[in-house]
């Protein structure tokens, strides 16, 4: 009795220690090769973010031209470095009460090169109705505004032109034969661009849906789409780390699009109390970027700006920016208070942007170069960390890294993760390199890092730090 209970726990001692191997090796790797860099100003050329300057008394409409810089909509927007924005934009003849917005796309677009993906999503008694379409393609294509001297086209604004936003939730829309309403729009809208000598190049996007499997019910929307559209939160079953839904929905949206490039016009995290807190957002939102541009994504719309605070719920607190209004003699004003995933976001732009906004010849002075490949070794890499490896034109190497893991959850809330402390061995000769690592705050703060047989020690947070690679032969 006594040598069969020996031989049972000797059995499971050896499983227990076979199961730790396992893991331990699988939890590893050591990745050797030639990777080839991508463009770092194509990169920052990815990151777009959705905006609602047509909402009026909500901090779009009130802050825009704000005396404080500090809560200068038009400011904080520039400053903050993207170079596209995703909104509605209604012609004047349509709705006159929102005359002003097209014109502050329009100052946008002169003063800081930040142009538009417009959405149009006109209804009737809350079913799409597609006869206000000719008009406002009309006034896209001719419109055009005097910005300090200077004739602004509102078709230069516009970069690309989006079908229906979510015409598949049940919430809003009582149209019981929605996937036959929602082709039908879009075909309209499709075939008025086209025919369009000014707006013909513009590329229109599928419409989006608030749930990409729905796909299976719109049917193949090649022949009236020029590219896929996702909306992909990463909220399900909860607010998760920013890879985590991704491929359901690349996959599922291949129902209604094939194999044409992607867009994902809204994605993102909500601050609401509760759930994710400011630290955790600014870890997750530069990583989204990275992650979906890894996967080929071609632009990304964090979802929103700002703050609404007469939203309800989640839907209140999705910006990069607080807003806390204020009554002043029956006028509604708002403090802006920057989150710490504004500060991310621009300080990972600020360190990446390679080109410079010509306000006179209204062009990005991008530059022309041919990125090289760099040979790499990585030594004892967790399997959770991953990179993303870019160049800028000064032939410098930014190699982003970042643990794409959980840093919440429903059980743990918001909590901090181990770092991941690997070996980098460059094969090509290194002549130098620093670390730009986040504070509290989260400005990038750099450290050189010690070159050794050309290898260096990094350690990689749960948050995306990049190193700066600077080869001998640049």
């Amino acid at each position: 009795m006594i040598k069969k209970r020996l031989s049972k726990i000797l059995l499971s001692l050896c499983s227990i220690l076979v199961i730790f191997l396992v893991k331990y090796s699988h939890s590893t790797e050591t990745l050797a090769g030639s990777i080839k860099a991508i463009s770092a100003d194509d990169f920052v050329n990815s990151i777009g973010v959705v905006t609602h300057l047509s909402y009026t008394e909500t901090p779009y409409a009130q802050n825009w031209d704000d005396n404080n810089p500090s809560y200068n909509l038009q400011e904080l927007l520039s400053e903050l470095g993207i170079r596209h924005i995703r909104d509605r934009m209604l012609s004047p003849s349509y709705s006159p009460v929102l005359s002003y917005a097209p014109v502050r796309f329009a100052q946008l677009y002169k003063n800081a090169g930040i142009k538009l993906t417009v959405l149009i999503d006109l209804k009737k008694d809350e079913i799409l109705d597609h006869s206000p379409i000719s008009g406002e393609v009309e006034f896209w294509s001719k419109g055009r505004f005097n910005i300090n001297a200077d004739l602004i086209h509102i078709a230069d604004t516009i970069e690309a032109i989006e079908g229906p936003n979510e015409y598949d939730n049940p919430k809003y829309t009582p149209d019981k034969n929605w996937p036959t309403t929602l082709r039908e729009y879009q075909r309209k809208l499709y075939n008025l661009v086209k025919q369009n000598d000014i707006l013909a190049s513009k590329p229109v996007l599928m419409p989006s849906l608030v749930r990409t499997d729905n796909c299976q019910k719109v049917g193949d929307l090649t022949d009236i789409i020029d590219k896929a559209n996702i909306h992909s939160y990463p909220s399900y079953p909860y607010w998760r780390f920013p890879s985590a839904t991704i491929n359901w929905h690349l996959n599922n949206v291949k129902k209604c699009s094939e194999e044409q490039p992607i867009i994902a016009t809204e994605t993102g995290y909500t601050t609401v109390p509760g759930k994710l807190d400011e630290q955790t957002e600014a870890k997750y939102l530069p990583r989204l970027f990275a992650e979906y541009f890894s996967r080929g994504i071609e632009r990304t719309f964090t979802y929103e700006f700002i703050d609404i605070p007469r939203h309800n719920g989640i839907q209140a607190h999705f910006g990069l920016i607080k807003a806390k209004s204020i009554n002043e003699d029956e006028f509604t004003s708002y403090i802006l208070n920057p989150k710490k995933s504004y500060y991310a976001l621009k300080n990972l732009i600020n360190l990446l942007n390679d080109s410079q906004w010509d306000s006179q010849n209204k062009s990005w002075g991008q530059p022309n170069f041919e990125s090289r490949a760099l040979n790499i070794e990585f030594f004892d890499k967790e399997r959770s960390t991953h990179y993303l490896l870019l160049q800028k034109s000064d032939g410098n190497y930014y190699l982003l890294l970042w643990r794409e893991i959980e840093a919440y959850n429903k059980r743990r809330g918001n909590f901090e993760n181990d770092i991941d402390k690997l070996e980098i061995k460059v094969v090509d000769d290194l002549l130098s390199a620093s670390q730009y690592s986040y504070d509290t705050n989260f400005n990038y703060v750099e450290k050189e890092l010690q070159v050794s047989d050309n290898s260096i020690t990094v350690k990689v947070p749960d948050s995306l730090t990049v190193i700066k690679i600077v080869p001998k032969l640049n």
